[in-house]
């Protein structure tokens, strides 16, 4: 069993804030080569999903139980944010090699501290007309 903790009771981040916190783990295989630890985004919704690991860390041959801190520097971009369509989401990922058990903590990474909720306008700009033009002769 792996669990994420952060030092900061919220999970909203600026960019250049660190992201601090530790990765603690429980029963795992004797086998596991080595665990890592990353800093990842990824793209919910419509179309095919992009992800990218931003930062690896990777613990060698742990031992059953332990843990480990990690700190990472929050980027300038891309921003966290939430739409009908699409959806860009940040988090501490970390997965144990070979068998890849894995456990997720979300975060938000922006410049207002939360994540960028985007919600359709109305569409204000002009309507075309056609219009006939006539002549006095």
């Amino acid at each position: 069993m792996i669990t994420i903790n952060l030092d900061k009771k919220s999970n909203n981040f600026r960019p250049g804030e660190v992201i601090a916190g530790s990765v603690s783990w429980v029963d795992l295989p004797a086998s596991t080569l080595r665990i890592d630890v990353r800093l990842i985004w990824y793209t919910v919704g419509k179309g095919s999903r992009d992800l990218e690991v931003v930062v690896n860390r990777s613990v060698a041959k742990p031992a059953a139980e332990g843990q480990q801190s990690f700190e990472f520097a929050a980027p300038a971009r891309p921003n966290s944010f939430s739409g009908t369509l699409l959806s860009l989401l940040w988090a501490i990922e970390v997965i144990s090699f070979p068998d890849q058990e894995a456990e997720q903590l979300e975060i938000s990474i922006t410049p207002a501290e939360s994540e960028i909720v985007l919600t359709p306008i109305q569409d204000r700009s002009p309507k075309w007309s056609i219009f006939k033009l006539s002549s006095n002769r």
